[in-house]
């Protein structure tokens, strides 16, 4: 049986060809341990419509982010051209929450709800016939094997990670928080921790196979666990590896820094949202503008680059908010921004209760539904009883040139200067 894991172009993001697909490798990891060793990965990430090539397969499996579903779908009729009597999958949060939307294709076969490791699996064993729906669940992390990085073309990955080629790495899955902007929740209620010996031998498998030392790990919230976090930060130490990671405002300390800087942490990365405290509370932050503060300073005091988000036009955004994080953003200092507009996903709590937000009119064409573009801006897709989408993108201006008018310190991605260019074109 051919099975052929397909990551769909994204044009959601600022550079399309970061990282390797870590869900599909995953995936295909755990088919390849249960004897489908003919499983493949097409990522077309970064690829032109013109340049797609999709070999011939009885099992597709798709990822399916909101803004790239008009791209699925044509990717779905290419799958169908190379074998009628394929079964489609799709998968990830937006077939979790909108599954009809793909179901209406004649196209789509099936999607998966969840995660997709064991759903997969149970996919091609009823194979040719497949149900409309599975749900995907994992209750314990450490059953699953490491992705399969040979299934991709490493090199052609463009993130580093002090200055470094890296190789992302999860160590954790799920978040214990309910931001209002927020969906990722809606593929598991608890959070999955990996072991050490899990984590070390992927560790062993990067170094052996490519001499790589450079992590950037896509947890959530690296130092949720303050008991792990040492056992994870000494093995990496032991194993000269340098790394990214994210941080919560409100959990940051001093000693714990100091901990990650020494132990070969580089950019502390984290979601400060707003610096002002009606936004932070309208959000569900559960932070204040005080942590905010306090957090960058406990890092950039440890030697740790620090790298904020921040998110504009969330529904209570007005001048005078903007303003707030203007000053706020003055009196912290970070060294790196990235700025984000807000877009209320499916999934979240602000797309499920839009009148509790004070949205009056919400766009529906998910391909809007960008938070950055390849120009850095996002799109404003709803309009609210106190400001309209003009008057929010004049805000939008101003925030988006005072964040690139600041200088950024420390090593960036490649994609930075290409960004500023933008900014100084428009």
């Amino acid at each position: 049986m051919r099975i052929n894991l397909i990551h769909p172009p994204q044009i959601n993001v600022i550079d399309d060809r970061l990282d390797p697909p870590l869900g599909l490798l995953s995936i295909a990891s755990n088919l390849i341990r249960n004897g489908y060793t003919d499983t493949k990965i097409t990522d077309l990430s970064g690829v032109p419509e013109k340049c797609w090539e999709i070999e011939e397969a009885d099992i597709y499996g798709i990822t399916v982010y909101s803004p790239s579903l008009f791209l699925v779908k044509k990717i779905a009729r290419i799958c169908k051209s190379k074998n009628s009597k394929a079964v489609v999958v799709c998968g990830g949060i937006h077939a979790t929450i909108l599954p009809e939307t793909l179901l209406d294709s004649s196209d789509i076969d099936c999607v998966v709800k969840g995660y997709g490791e064991y759903a997969m699996v149970e996919i091609a064993t009823d194979y040719p016939h497949v149900s409309q729906i599975y749900t995907g669940i994992v209750e314990d992390i450490n059953d699953l094997p490491y992705p399969n990085r040979d299934l991709v073309d490493i090199p052609s990955y463009s993130r580093v990670v002090d200055g470094l080629p890296s190789f992302n790495m999860q160590t954790a899955r799920g978040c214990p928080f309910r931001c209002s902007f927020c969906s990722e929740h809606v593929l598991t209620r608890k959070i999955l921790f990996r072991d050490s010996k899990s984590i070390l031998s992927e560790i062993t498998y990067i170094r052996e196979k490519y001499n790589g030392s450079a992590l950037f790990i896509y947890d959530d919230i690296f130092t949720l666990d303050k008991n792990r976090l040492h056992e994870i930060t000494r093995m990496f130490k032991e194993n000269e590896i340098v790394f990214d990671f994210h941080l919560r405002a409100d959990s940051v300390t001093p000693l714990e820094c100091s901990e990650l800087h020494t132990s070969g942490g580089r950019i502390a990365r984290i979601g400060i949202e707003s610096y002002s405290d009606k936004m932070l509370s309208l959000m569900n932050k559960k932070t204040t503008r005080k942590h905010n503060i306090d957090a960058i300073k406990h890092i950039r005091d440890s030697g740790l680059t620090s790298r904020i988000f921040i998110i504009f036009g969330f529904p209570g955004e007005d001048e005078h908010t903007v303003e707030e994080t203007i000053s706020g953003i003055e009196e912290a200092d970070p060294d790196q921004i990235f700025l984000s507009t807000f877009v209320p996903f499916p999934g979240s709590h602000v797309w499920d209760n839009p009148e509790k937000y004070g949205i009056t009119s919400l766009d529906r064409d998910y391909t809007k539904y960008s938070f950055v573009s390849e120009k850095g801006k996002g799109h404003i897709v709803f309009d609210t009883a106190h400001e309209n989408r003009d008057r929010m993108l004049l805000l939008q201006d101003k925030m988006y040139r005072y964040v690139y008018s600041r200088p950024f310190r420390g090593k960036t991605q490649k994609y930075h200067d290409k960004l500023l260019k933008n900014m100084v074109k428009t």
